[in-house]
């Protein structure tokens, strides 16, 4: 766009990279220059030992431990263990052959209809139509109304090596005022089926941090 400025930051380290950009009338960017750098200044990172805040180990009965990430907390359910770090997750909780994931990506991460297409594309399934996921059911996740995909077929997403018969996904999109949330349930169709109450527990309990002004990572 003619006549307009930038001013950009860029933090990279082993672990992540961190982008502030900040476009508009070349005249109001120079008269913001110091509000930019003061916002780049009140950037922080917890300091956790790992990119989410959580107990290890299954839960014992009787009681659910909390974690946290990203300005998220939630309550992981009873059973299910946090498992090891992963690039682009918040926290991955592991219940026998079923996986629990947290992810969120800036912006609208691709949109609702974009990604729940492209879920049920990876179970060899046709991807549903806009309507279609309009027509989904829905959980309320974060204060927000998402839809809940649920579907089988033969998995073959994030780099398995043939397709994986009776896999059963379970997938919610969750679309805020500056990112996207993600959550995704895989595993065999039984093991799912039975964890499905405590996947909508885990939704339900995650609620956002209070240090919005707070970058966390």
């Amino acid at each position: 766009r003619e006549g307009w400025g930038l001013r950009g930051a860029i933090l990279g380290s082993d672990q992540f990279t961190i982008f502030v950009k900040f476009t508009g009338p070349r005249e109001s960017v120079m008269l913001e220059a110091g509000a930019f750098e003061a916002f780049c200044a009140s950037i922080a990172l917890h300091e956790h030992s790992s990119g989410a805040r959580s107990e290890s180990g299954p839960q014992a009965a009787g009681g659910s431990a909390g974690g946290s990430a990203g300005g998220i907390s939630w309550d992981v359910p009873d059973g299910w263990e946090v498992g090891a770090e992963r690039q682009m997750r918040l926290v991955t909780f592991n219940s026998g052959a079923v996986e629990c994931y947290l992810s969120v990506l800036g912006g609208d991460g691709g949109g609702v209809v974009g990604n729940i297409q492209r879920w049920v594309g990876q179970l060899g399934l046709t991807p549903p139509t806009g309507a279609e996921v309009a027509a989904l059911p829905t959980v309320e996740i974060l204060g927000v109304v998402s839809p809940l995909l649920e579907a089988t077929g033969e998995y073959s997403g994030m780099g398995a090596v043939q397709p994986i018969p009776d896999t059963t996904m379970l997938g919610i999109v969750c679309l805020l005022r500056d990112r996207a949330i993600f959550v995704k349930m895989l595993g065999p169709s039984a093991a799912v089926s039975a964890e499905r109450g405590r996947f909508l527990d885990l939704v339900a309990s995650m609620h956002m941090e209070e240090e919005d002004r707070v970058l966390v990572l």
